[in-house]
């Protein structure tokens, strides 16, 4: 103890210091008392000490939730330019297969011969076709989705009443 008080005497704290070590070290082994004058000094003594690296790490954190917000909006927007381009991307090919499915229906129409191999090129495109209005939610009561069913229908029964014959084009 005396060595404790020549320690503290030696830094310029009188006994008041060694009273307050003490009861804090006391307070400390004591579950039951839950004020400890040393650990609330440390506090207080911490946050004078960090309240401008405090300062600063809300100013960063906040200007990093600025830049999250802006990426967010940028993402958003290119989001929604990109369906733009997707959308017009299977309106064009949804054009481009009904033309070649009823063009070639009307050369069938015509009396003119294909091979098997190009009737089941149209068949598969007729096959893509119905997915992609599938996908992209075509009204099946719509003129358009009831011509090209009507081609593609035509299609398929004139190639399945053909496909076992003799002959390669048909």
């Amino acid at each position: 103890m005396d060595a404790l008080y020549k320690v503290i005497s030696s830094l310029g704290y009188t006994k008041g210091a060694i009273i307050i070590l003490l009861l804090g070290i006391f307070i400390d082994i004591n579950p039951g008392i839950k004020f400890n004058p040393i650990k609330a000094i440390f506090r207080y003594l911490g946050k004078a000490f960090n309240s401008t690296v405090e300062k600063e790490l809300n100013d960063f954190k906040a200007g990093i939730n600025a830049k999250i917000d802006e990426i967010q909006s940028e993402q958003n927007e290119q989001r929604i330019a990109l369906d733009k381009i997707i959308l017009n991307d299977q309106n064009k090919e949804i054009q481009r297969l009904r033309w070649e499915i009823i063009d070639f229906n009307n050369t069938i129409m015509n009396e003119t011969r294909h091979s098997r191999e190009q009737y089941r090129h149209v068949l598969d495109a007729f096959d893509k076709y119905m997915a992609i209005v599938a996908d992209v939610g075509i009204s099946v009561d719509s003129e358009y989705f009831r011509s090209v069913k009507e081609n593609g229908d035509h299609i398929r029964f004139h190639y399945e009443e053909h496909k076992n014959g003799k002959d390669l084009y048909f």
